[in-house]
């Protein structure tokens, strides 16, 4: 795949997406003819064992999706499925091949959550193959002949990634990821066991198989040290008809005797499991925020609450469009602060963030 960027001038095309064809004996590059590449991005490439290339693609507004398949003789394009939703602005979408290597698995938005969906080319819209009301999170692992297919998944919470396993033709779903936290699955080549790279957090990633620990990494002071303490919460927001989710960090020893001022953000925090990053290859990715919140805890001796700014959001109803997108995230902002600070937890000053019609007021923290 080659990106072909420019220094263009003012109104000029910044970049072009092309994917091509190299002849191993010859040499011989030869680009697909996809449409727009200027205005459409790659999302994703990958070989059937029968032959076909897979091509994900979808506009830089995400609006449009388009899912082709090339023959590599021929270098025949030919679109097997298109998507169109108007209010995108993020999406997490992905495309594999079936283990049978004919049929598609898509991740997708089409309904009010992400689901994994089972497409067959020719048919015009792809069967869904996970219910909600959790989201899938990336595409679907499925080797050549597998019996099974295995995807991550916000179930049972949000702010936990799950490993599940369904069969290859869909049916009863199975969860093989045993401990809570976060879980990054590596399918053995027959598709018959799964290691997992697992942390929460009070612990980075390590290498589990099962409940079974193989990994020890951090030194020992790391053990020593008392970490914050971190809670889950939600609250009633008042644009979408949806919960909020909130993540509540503690620093140890915490004086619940006493008011505390609260450290609130990241504000750009797309859901309480994640922030959006750069990488040094320019691609954003996301990490758990905790990596450097942390600091602030342990230095400041603040607690910190992180709430979801619903840029992609859990459902569909709480994503938004790029207009709408600064009232909205203002909006639930003062929902959570009002929220905390009725409840009583802890003291917040908030006559900068109070809407009309409500009165600022200092809460008095509970246990």
């Amino acid at each position: 795949m080659l990106n072909e960027v420019r220094r263009a001038a003012p109104g000029d095309v910044n970049e072009r997406r092309l994917v091509g064809l190299l002849e191993v004996g010859t040499l011989a590059l030869a680009y697909l003819e996809l449409e727009e590449p200027q205005r459409w991005a790659v999302l994703g490439l990958a070989w059937s064992p029968l032959g076909p290339l897979l091509v994900d693609r979808a506009t830089d507004d995400q609006v449009d999706r388009a899912v082709a398949l090339v023959d590599p003789a021929t270098r025949a394009v030919r679109v097997v499925w298109r998507d169109h939703g108007e209010r995108r602005i993020y999406t997490q979408v992905a495309a594999a091949w079936h283990p049978d290597g004919r049929r598609l698995l898509l991740t997708g938005d089409l309904d009010d959550r992400y689901r994994l969906y089972l497409l067959t080319p020719g048919e015009a819209q792809p069967r869904p193959l996970t219910p909600g009301p959790a989201d899938v999170e990336g595409g679907a692992l499925a080797g050549p002949g597998w019996p099974h297919l295995y995807y991550v998944s916000g179930e049972p919470r949000p702010e936990e990634r799950q490993v599940w396993r369904l069969p290859a033709e869909g049916g009863p779903r199975e969860r093989v990821s045993p401990l809570p936290g976060t879980n990054r699955p590596f399918v053995s080549p027959d598709g018959a066991a799964v290691a997992f790279l697992h942390s929460d957090d009070a612990m980075p990633q390590e290498l589990f198989l099962g409940a079974r620990r193989i990994t020890r990494s951090p030194p020992p002071e790391f053990a020593a040290t008392r970490w914050a303490t971190v809670r889950y919460a939600t609250v009633k927001g008042s644009t979408a008809g949806v919960d909020l989710h909130l993540r509540i960090l503690e620093p140890p020893g915490l004086d619940r005797r006493r008011r505390h001022p609260v450290v609130f953000g990241p504000v750009y925090t797309d859901t309480v499991f994640e922030v959006p990053v750069i990488d040094a290859e320019g691609a954003t990715r996301t990490v758990r925020t905790h990596v450097y919140t942390e600091n602030t805890i342990r230095r400041r001796r603040f607690p910190i609450l992180e709430e979801e700014m619903r840029r992609r959001g859990y459902v569909r109803s709480t994503r938004v469009g790029a207009s709408e997108l600064l009232a909205v995230n203002v909006r639930d902002a003062v929902d959570t602060v009002l929220a905390m600070h009725q409840a009583g937890r802890y003291f917040y000053e908030m006559s900068d963030f109070a809407p009309p019609g409500t009165r600022a007021a200092a809460a008095t923290p509970q246990a």
